[in-house]
């Protein structure tokens, strides 16, 4: 029932061939004050454009944050149809798994700075020089992880029951590093033999080596948008 807050605007009048398997036929017209205007084609676009208003309840539902907003979170889009999320970490030690074909014994070691990005299911990790990220970035010295995006291994995660940016943040983080490093991804991420490397690290507790990274063929402001 409307009332005066809901008022027409278009009406959908759906038409159909009297010859069998002819089809249908849609069309639009619209509403002004009150009266029916003569009929035009229903878009591909007007059809998007109604799905997406319908569509604003149920992503607004699922997305709906709550809490503060930490320093550390770069780009946000929950727009409907639509997840991105884009954070980093400056250089920090991390705990690793490894899968035993590797041979590298699990334990801590250090990192450059990372930046990760989720864009609806789909997490890609990379790297940068200094304590935040600028326009260039590297590829993340790590296994299971390429330009185009990560896979993701053996992990399992529970979604957090409020969901805040902070523990969205720490879902796809411990996504990605409770899973089992086990391959090389899209060719060698750094300059040298990325096992050796990390062995030394966990053995030796050193900084990580920024020279031995390679530039990755994405960008900040490629990515944040």
């Amino acid at each position: 029932m409307m009332n005066d807050t809901f008022l027409p605007k278009m009406a959908i009048v759906v038409y159909e061939s009297k010859e069998q398997h002819e089809g249908i036929y849609l069309e639009r017209r619209d509403i002004v004050n009150g009266q029916m205007q003569s009929g035009i084609p229903l878009t591909r676009k007007c059809i998007t454009d109604i799905m997406e208003t319908i569509a604003i309840d149920k992503e607004d539902s699922n997305y709906r944050i709550v809490g503060g907003i930490p320093s550390n979170l770069l780009y946000v889009d929950f727009s409907p149809g639509r997840m991105k999320l884009a954070w980093y970490n400056p250089p920090e030690k991390r705990q690793a798994y490894f899968a035993k074909a590797l041979g590298i014994q699990d334990g801590e070691m250090s990192m450059p700075g990372l930046l990760y990005v989720v864009e609806d299911t789909k997490l890609m990790v990379y790297a940068f020089k200094g304590s935040k990220p600028k326009s260039k970035l590297y590829r993340a010295p790590l296994f299971n992880v390429s330009d185009d995006g990560v896979c993701l291994g053996n992990a399992r995660m529970k979604r957090p029951r409020e969901t805040t940016f902070q523990g969205m943040i720490e879902y796809w983080e411990g996504l990605f590093w409770r899973s089992e490093f086990s391959h090389i991804l899209g060719g060698n991420p750094i300059i040298g033999n990325l096992s050796i490397l990390i062995k030394q690290l966990i053995e030796t507790n050193d900084k990580f080596p920024n020279d031995v990274l390679i530039p990755s063929t994405r960008t900040l402001k490629s990515l944040l948008r």
